[in-house]
């Protein structure tokens, strides 16, 4: 009978858990989750209004267009 490869872990991460351990994975994580949360917080905070301005334009195009 074959085994369902997919239904593992990666290789890689079978080694990795070996090495550093579970602990030292769900810290890396959360550390990423974080710096990633940093980046998208700065990326909204530079592309707020532009994505904002747009989607006012849009409503009013669409509100002008149906008011003819």
């Amino acid at each position: 009978m074959q085994k369902n490869s997919h239904y593992e872990a990666p290789p890689f991460l079978t080694h990795y858990n070996k090495v550093k351990g579970l602990k030292s994975m769900e810290n890396e994580r959360k550390e990423m989750l974080r710096i990633g949360k940093i980046c998208a917080d700065l990326w909204w905070r530079h592309t707020k209004s532009t994505i904002l301005a747009k989607q006012h334009i849009a409503a009013m195009k669409k509100a002008t267009s149906t008011a003819k």
